[in-house]
């Protein structure tokens, strides 16, 4: 479990920079803030549920004092692969503002 925090947390912590980082130039400012904010949200809220489920099917085990520990892994992986995909989304959604200045 140790190596899994080692891996995610940079990966999750690059993922995040990178997000921010590689913004498209053109595109609305106010819109670009409310996809972020909701993709940010969408992340939070996620891995909140997750770990809420987790506390909850793990409570009437014998490995209830485990949950502690896994949601965090679980919340890293879930906030990776979501920042991930909605930073991939971005070039859906904001298509023109990437190829704008290159072109």
């Amino acid at each position: 479990m140790i190596l899994l925090f080692i891996i995610l947390l940079p990966l999750f912590l690059l993922v995040l920079w990178g997000f921010f980082r590689f913004q498209p130039r053109g595109a609305g400012r106010s819109k670009l803030m409310v996809y972020n904010g909701l993709s940010i949200l969408t992340a939070v809220l996620l891995s909140g549920g997750y770990a809420w489920h987790l506390y909850r099917a793990m409570a009437p085990t014998s490995d209830f004092a485990w949950w502690p520990v896994i949601a965090p892994i679980f919340a890293l992986g879930i906030s990776t692969g979501l920042l991930i995909l909605a930073g991939l989304l971005r070039l859906v959604f904001f298509p023109r503002s990437y190829y704008r200045n290159s072109l």
